[in-house]
């Protein structure tokens, strides 16, 4: 929560971006900011969508209407704290400043909400036309519900977690997101014939916009002279860069896409352009200019898997992963203070902070910097250190 506290709209870029390619979409990016601007305008929208003929209908169906308040299982993903909640309320009735953690909480449920019920209500409208059964209860209701849920990052968890959602939070980073995004590229939700047709049709073609637009966005940035690489089994697939600065365009899908095609050619490519066989004997260079194996191997299949599940651990379980390691998980060293500051430091702020300090010459990337704003992941590396010429 704390991460994603202070003008993170990021739910544009993450959990929506496989609604990107719909007109709820852009219609909810500019709603947002009235919810961010002003209390009245978020409960209002709220009032709409809990007032709507078809909303009872919804949420039988089990669409992801959230709250900002209340149960934390009825809350976004991102704000699962209430002690952050009320902190800054207190703050800003003490000192008379905006409470921009609320505003911020208000910005990104509203958005969702407003994408979630509309396009929902848009395929309700369509399955209708098409004569499927819409009552309430019906498969097709809840095969609608669905799909809009998945596209937004808001999946169903399965065993019954759902019900878990806020003690999953605990141990790993948006458990929802991450099964709304194995949903989203299962075979499975495109080719079952029990499906609706409906939400079917609506999962292809949304999934077709969003990388449609996603490929647009790379190939206007390639144009304009930006590093983009291509290569699905590369730490920087899916990313534009410009300096030494990268901005993840996929809403965090790459890395998903990247796993399974790592699992697939059994090859890693790092961010240099090095090409790596999973599970290989590591070799060296001797005196004599011999390359001889070592008694190491490179990271397996199994380390990769691994390594893609502690990336989505919380911030909590992820500072007991890297004590229990001693580094994080791109191998670097951590410390107390170090980990204090990856966990609440608001994920926007860590991105400034990176490229004024390790790229600040990078005038070109500031432009794209604001996209960091709205959930495009910036990330701007330490550059590494030059090696010292060796002695004769």
């Amino acid at each position: 929560s704390a991460l994603t506290s202070v003008l993170h709209f990021s739910a544009m870029g993450v959990q929506g971006w496989g609604m990107v390619s719909t007109g709820r979409f852009w219609e909810a990016a500019g709603e947002q900011f009235k919810y961010f601007a002003k209390e009245e305008n978020y409960k209002n929208a709220q009032a709409m969508i809990s007032g709507h003929p078809d909303f009872e209908l919804a949420k039988s169906a089990g669409l992801g209407i959230t709250s900002i308040d209340g149960k934390l299982n009825d809350r976004e993903e991102a704000i699962q704290s209430s002690l952050l909640q009320k902190g800054s309320q207190w703050v800003s009735d003490k000192t008379g400043l905006p409470n921009l953690i609320r505003s911020s909480s208000r910005a990104f449920t509203g958005f969702l909400n407003y994408t979630r019920f509309y396009r929902f209500e848009d395929l309700l409208n369509a399955a209708r036309l098409n004569g499927e059964d819409v009552s309430k209860g019906s498969q097709v209701t809840q095969d609608l519900a669905k799909v809009v849920n998945d596209f937004t990052g808001r999946g169903s968890l399965p065993f019954g977690l759902d019900k878990a959602t806020a003690t999953l939070n605990t141990t790993f980073f948006s458990p929802k997101k991450m099964m709304a995004t194995f949903d989203m590229f299962n075979p499975m939700t495109y080719l079952d014939p029990k499906t609706s047709p409906t939400a079917r049709q609506a999962a292809l073609r949304q999934l077709t916009g969003s990388l449609l637009v996603t490929a647009s966005v790379l190939g206007l940035a390639r144009l304009s002279g930006a590093g983009v690489d291509a290569n699905p089994v590369s730490t920087n697939f899916g990313k534009v860069k410009i300096g030494n600065t990268t901005f993840d365009m996929t809403g965090g899908n790459a890395a998903y896409a990247r796993l399974i095609a790592r699992l697939i050619t059994g090859k890693t490519q790092s961010s240099t352009g090095k090409t790596t066989v999973l599970g290989a004997p590591i070799t060296s260079t001797s005196k004599t200019g011999k390359t001889v194996k070592t008694p190491y191997t490179a990271p397996s299949r199994a380390d990769e898997a691994l390594s893609y599940l502690r990336s989505h651990l919380s911030p909590i379980a992820g500072a007991v992963a890297d004590w229990m390691s001693g580094t994080n998980a791109v191998g670097q060293p951590v410390s107390a203070k170090s980990e204090a500051y990856n966990a609440l430091t608001p994920l926007v702020l860590q991105d400034y902070i990176n490229l004024f300090k390790n790229d600040p010459k990078n005038t070109a990337a500031i432009l794209p910097s604001l996209s960091a704003i709205f959930g495009v992941a910036m990330s701007s590396p330490a550059p590494t250190p030059p090696k010292a010429p060796k002695k004769k």
